[in-house]
């Protein structure tokens, strides 16, 4: 996790802690959908919606830290 630009010691500890073992997540959806950034789709038939909100579902504080390591990169 140190190795990845944005994360520091801090942020680091922060995602280990959150997201515990990894390998408990089948795939890189189940870890997206368990932190909550995942997006809701909104479509019908022709139709489909500009913006699609997230879900906001799952930790909190793993978004949080997301957030915050995401903020570094901008």
């Amino acid at each position: 996790m140190l190795s990845m630009y944005g994360v520091g010691e801090i942020s680091g500890t922060q995602l280990m802690a959150e997201l515990g073992n990894v390998r408990r997540f089948h795939n890189h959806g189940a870890t997206i959908a368990f932190s909550g950034v995942d997006v809701e789709v909104n479509e019908s038939g022709s139709y489909q919606r500009e913006s699609n909100p997230a879900f906001k579902r799952g930790s909190p504080h793993l978004r949080k830290t997301l957030f915050q390591i995401v903020e570094v990169l901008q």
